[in-house]
């Protein structure tokens, strides 16, 4: 039981570490579509 909450735990936590990332040629055009409000800073 606790073994596999904490393994699961340390996967999680390493997924929503790894930050969005996309490369793109400068001067693409893209589309973006998103299903939720989009925060750009």
């Amino acid at each position: 039981g606790d073994d596999l909450a904490e393994a699961t735990d340390s996967v999680i936590g390493d997924y929503l570490s790894i930050g969005p990332v996309i490369y793109v040629d400068q001067g693409a055009r893209v589309t973006v579509m998103v299903d939720r409000d989009l925060e750009i800073f």
